[in-house]
């Protein structure tokens, strides 16, 4: 089985979290899990600890990891 791992460890800039900006009507974070989800694959994503928006907006979705 293959990794994928998708990062957006950066922390937000106050006022501006750019994962959770749209485009085109959707988070940018989700379009880049559904681009990058693949059958037999794990997906992960790396979440600054306290972006706390990100890490509830993705729920159980992914797996999330801390750098």
């Amino acid at each position: 089985m293959k990794n994928i791992v998708i990062l957006a460890a950066g922390p937000a800039k106050k006022g501006r979290n750019r994962h959770l900006e749209l485009y085109l009507n959707e988070h940018i974070i989700d379009r880049v899990i559904r681009s990058c989800t693949a059958d037999n694959t794990n997906l992960y994503v790396v979440v600054d600890s306290k972006n706390t928006d990100l890490i509830n907006h993705l729920g159980d979705r992914v797996n999330i990891l801390h750098p």
